[in-house]
């Protein structure tokens, strides 16, 4: 039957061969209209390597001229690639068992090798097997075409037939004619195919061989090219590193350790030469020596910058890191690895000059460069992104810094782990961030980790471990845990001391952290006397406009106003807020906080009005820059209330200060230094309206949070205590309040004896007594409270002179309760009294 006798193929039998072979075509013609009409992507890409046209018509070619399989399973495979969608002709055979392994082996060579001598093209090939007379198709849709007329047993176009199918065909034509010729011949015509048969498949096994063997033989070939090249290059840059080390090697014996040599003998500076000055007087000598080497010119500027920046000397560093820069730039280009480093290096060293927005520029840039160097989630781009959070830190700006870092850390620890330097690093700089925005417990419990961790991985001495030490000491001093603060401070300054020097950066941190330490537990000798170190230090090393210089200038300016040195406060917060403003702008949250300060020493000094304008503002500010619950915008909020209290305004001091209470109870916890100190000014509000039993509520909520936190005898201790004691006087509760303002005064005769709280204690716990008429006991508390007060003046800021004349009016007071009018009169014309003030006992 020819094929336009054929009935419709809905009509053929489901097992006939013609069927099957149409079928094989319709699903591979449609899979390939598929793949055509997909749009560009994955799923067009998958299609595309399953339907690889040209490599599975040459794979079947092959395979079926060389007898390696029937023209029954070649259909059959065909049909099921376009079927299954899955996998090649050549896999697909194979799976299936129809090829054996070494077959398989076999032809996957030799269709590669002809691709290969057709340039990969796998027209070419196809049109390559038409000129040696096996198949003269070039498209799949003759080979189709040619397998039809195959199965009919029609002639085809797609490879010349042998003789013996030719004759089959003629044979089957003209069945009875020939058929006793083949009766006769089959036994001997047997014999002759199968021999034939057998030698031609010898034969084709044997050219695959050959084949295989010379393409084994090329890629050998190609592999030993390869490596010769590869150890060209080695051995180039073997000889590079050698001349490299000879120049490093020749610098460091005839310019840096010929330094210890008798001075003036072949660049001797004497026996007693340090490596430090050996390094100074070799520096300058670093051009000359490397003149024709920039590249190790860069690496030891960069080296020399990186000990100078260790050893505090910023400055130095700077000049040694940008000579460094330039060289790469030029050397290697601007996205070289060696070129980011010292991108990355410099931007470090300005950080520490505090040239903030020019090192926020670099590492900005260095980190996008290494994103699209190296990748997200090198070691390298993560430390970038670390060094840019730090300046976004030291610039104000805490959330960007959150942001970069949380991730960050994230990926840290799950690439390099949990306890790798880099991951402790940037741990410790998220603590610092997480100190910065108000959460302190997150911060504190990551500090305690870190420390751990370095301690246990790197020493309890080693910088970075010092560093946690001193960090986690000001997350406690912040969190109120002030004694275990000083603690840590203090055996972190003597390590640092004995470690890195006296005048060392660090060394200087942790004085100044100490300082601090001491200012808010009262101590206030013990805070000036190393703030003023400090400074000096500070000053002489950094420069007088650095951004550590002027921390220290602010916080002695704050000791002084503890101490009640308040025209000496004033101006150092006038100058420091002068400097910061021009240094870091006027709504840095630095510049704020001195703004706070200057603010808060003005209404300490009296001038209230003066403190009310500056203070307004400042909140403003905070609120635009920082929001309306961030930790500092809630400080200047409630320094306003309390500038608002003295001049007056009650009733909107009241609302400041409960508002801000509440919003430090929820942001900060109950028991936060902040949040105590807020109660506390709530309660003198409420004494200030003569709300006396609501501030005794607050004034007892307030002691007891603090006991828990500090130690027995802390000063802060004592000044709850003093302040319940005296609310408590108020309301004639003279026995609870002898209680309070005796172990009080036992507090502060112990911790701060020569400061004016220890006699305004004294005179108050006479009072007590006085109001329980034990006048014999009160007099010397009474006497001594207000001469200890008299000498001490000065220490007496503006808004306290009152407990001055309270004092003076207790003596008097006392005389007169206790039938004494001679005295009582003697010490009215002593003390110019011309009588007593109508309420002895004013609000504190």
């Amino acid at each position: 039957m020819t094929r336009e006798d054929r009935p419709p193929a809905d009509d053929l039998r489901p097992n006939s061969p013609p069927q099957r072979l149409d079928a094989a075509c319709d699903r591979v013609e449609a899979a390939f209209a598929e793949m055509a009409s997909q749009p560009e992507g994955a799923q067009r890409q998958s299609i595309a390597t399953h339907f690889d046209t040209g490599r599975n018509l040459l794979f079947g070619l092959l395979a079926l001229q060389n007898n390696f399989l029937d023209r029954d399973a070649l259909i059959d495979g065909f049909n099921r690639c376009a079927a299954e969608c899955e996998h090649g002709l050549a896999q697909l055979l194979l799976d299936r068992g129809v090829l054996s392994p070494e077959r398989h082996r076999l032809l996957e060579a030799l269709v590669s090798e002809h691709l290969r001598l057709h340039g990969d093209d796998p027209e070419k090939s196809l049109a390559a097997l038409r000129s040696i007379g096996s198949v003269r198709q070039n498209s799949a849709d003759v080979l189709w075409l040619d397998l039809e007329h195959w199965l009919h047993d029609e002639p085809v176009t797609a490879w010349q037939e042998p003789w013996s199918l030719r004759a089959r065909r003629w044979a089957r034509q003209h069945r009875w004619a020939v058929v006793a010729a083949v009766v006769v011949g089959v036994i001997g015509l047997a014999a002759v195919a199968i021999v034939q048969a057998r030698d031609n498949q010898k034969l084709w096994e044997a050219n695959a061989a050959t084949t295989l063997a010379k393409m084994e033989a090329e890629l050998a070939l190609a592999q030993t090219t390869q490596a010769k090249k590869v150890a060209e290059e080695a051995l180039g840059q073997s000889e590079q590193s050698r001349r490299r080390a000879e120049a490093v090697l020749s610098f460091l014996k005839d310019d840096v350790l010929a330094a210890a040599r008798p001075e003036g003998q072949a660049g001797g500076l004497g026996k007693e030469v340090t490596l430090r000055k050996a390094v100074d007087a070799a520096e300058p000598k670093i051009a000359g020596a490397f003149h024709d080497q920039p590249a190790v010119e860069a690496d030891i500027r960069d080296a020399l910058g990186g000990t100078y920046w260790y050893l505090g000397e910023v400055p130095r560093a700077i000049r040694q890191h940008e000579r460094a820069l330039e060289l790469r730039r030029t050397k290697l280009g601007p996205d070289h690895p060696d070129t980011l480093t010292s991108d990355n290096n410099l931007a470090l060293a300005y950080l520490d000059a505090g040239r903030t927005a020019a090192a926020i520029t670099m590492l900005a840039m260095t980190l996008k460069q290494r994103e699209a160097k190296l990748g997200l989630d090198h070691p390298d781009t993560l430390t970038s992104r670390c060094n840019l959070a730090n300046a976004c830190l030291a610039a104000g700006r805490t959330a960007e810094a959150i942001a970069l870092l949380e991730p960050t850390l994230k990926r840290q620890e799950s690439k390099l782990g949990r306890d790798h330097p880099h991951s402790l690093m940037t741990r410790h700089s998220l603590a610092l961030a997480y100190d910065r925005a108000g959460r302190t417990a997150e911060a504190i419990a990551l500090h305690e980790a870190t420390l751990q961790q370095r301690e246990a991985k790197l020493g309890p001495d080693h910088p970075d471990t010092l560093t946690s030490r001193n960090n986690l000491a000001s997350a406690y001093r912040a969190a109120g845990r002030t004694a275990e603060a000083i603690a840590l401070h203090e055996a972190t300054l003597q390590h640092r001391e004995a470690k890195l020097g006296p005048d060392h950066p660090e060394t200087l941190t942790s004085r100044n952290s100490l300082a601090e330490d001491y200012r808010t537990t009262g101590r206030t000798a013990e805070a000036i006397a190393l703030h003023e170190a400090t400074l000096q230090q500070r000053e002489a090393r950094l420069g007088p406009d650095h951004t550590a210089t002027l921390t220290s200038r602010n916080n002695l300016a704050a000791t002084y106003l503890a101490a009640g040195r308040t025209a000496e406060a004033i101006a150092l917060h006038e100058a420091t807020l002068q400097q910061r403003e021009a240094r870091l702008g006027s709504d840095h949250p630095v510049t704020l906080t001195s703004r706070n300060n200057l603010a808060a020493a003005y209404f300490a000094a009296g001038r209230t009005a003066e403190a009310i304008r500056v203070q307004e503002g400042t909140l403003r500010l905070f609120e635009a820059k920082l929001g309306p619950e961030h930790p500092a915008t809630l400080t200047s909020r409630n320094n306003l209330a309390l500038a608002y209290g003295a001049a007056g305004r009650t009733a909107e001091a009241v609302e400041l200060l409960e508002a801000t209470l509440r919003l430090r109870e929820s942001k900060l916890g109950p028991d936060h230094p902040h949040t105590l100190a807020s109660r506390n000014d709530l309660a003198g509000a409420y004494e200030g309206l003569g709300r006396w039993a609501d501030a005794e509520a607050l004034r007892r909520q307030t002691l007891a949070r603090r006991r828990k936190a500090e130690k027995p005898d802390s000063p802060l201790v004592a000044g709850d205590l003093a302040w319940l004691g005296w609310d408590l006087t108020n309301q004639a509760k003279w026995s609870e309040a002898e209680l309070l303002l005796r172990e009080c005064l036992a507090i502060r005769a112990k911790v701060i004896p020569d400061q004016w709280y220890r006699f305004n204690t004294m005179s108050q716990l006479g009072g007590a007594l006085l109001g329980q008429g034990r006048c014999a006991e009160a007099e010397p508390l009474v006497v001594q409270g207000y001469e200890g007060l008299k000498a001490r003046a000065a220490q007496i800021p503006p808004t306290s002179q009152r407990r001055l004349a309270e004092a003076a009016a207790r003596v008097v007071q006392l005389y007169e309760a206790w039938h004494k009018p001679e005295q009582a009169a003697t010490w009215k014309q002593k003390l110019a009294l011309a009588d007593l003030p109508a309420d002895v006992f004013a609000r504190p």
